[in-house]
């Protein structure tokens, strides 16, 4: 079984690959007393801080906390204030999304919306759709690659290879030419 701890940890590594695979900066700060996990540098010297989140997939919606709840604090403590945005993985979904804080209400849970509703309400939902952390993907031109840099030493390391123990093991050629 995972442990609260492992949960969160694991929703912290994807979200952080979502927040890189997008495009974004992503800054870590130092230590644990904050109450933001990353912190976003949009680049026009603006900064977003980030408290991250696990979420779970539910009647057709992601369903997350938006307060940290503990015994000493059975309500929860907003984070209002605190930080810009909540970062959301769902797991069940494979699914990283990004969500400013004015647009969710200081309550102890939020939704976002994935499934149409069954009764075909259409007024009043909050969609996943424009929260989605989406990768950027970059195609890089064959001809701005550089070629492979040989060193020389290519065929010394295959006849070291077939004769010494101690060597990281290299594919070996058949060839008697060495």
């Amino acid at each position: 079984m995972v442990s609260p701890s492992q949960k969160g940890e694991r929703s912290e590594a994807a979200i952080l690959h979502a927040l890189v695979a997008s495009g974004r900066v992503v800054l870590m700060p130092w230590g644990a007393s904050q109450r933001y996990d990353f912190v976003i540098d949009e680049g026009n010297g603006c900064f977003t801080r980030v408290q991250c989140k696990s979420g779970v997939y539910r009647h057709g919606c992601v369903y997350f906390r938006t307060a940290s709840a503990d015994r000493r604090r059975p309500n929860g403590d907003p984070y209002v204030g605190q930080i810009d945005a909540f970062a959301v993985y769902c797991p069940e979904l494979d699914a990283s999304f990004l969500v400013p804080i004015e647009h969710i209400q200081a309550r102890q849970v939020a939704a976002l919306r994935i499934d149409p509703p069954a009764n075909g309400q259409t007024f009043g939902i909050r969609w996943a759709t424009p929260y989605v952390l989406e990768r950027v993907r970059k195609t890089i031109p064959r001809s701005t690659l550089l070629p492979e840099r040989k060193t020389g030493f290519e065929p010394a390391a295959l006849y070291l290879a077939s004769r010494c123990a101690t060597t990281a093991p290299l594919p070996l050629e058949t060839s008697n030419d060495i």
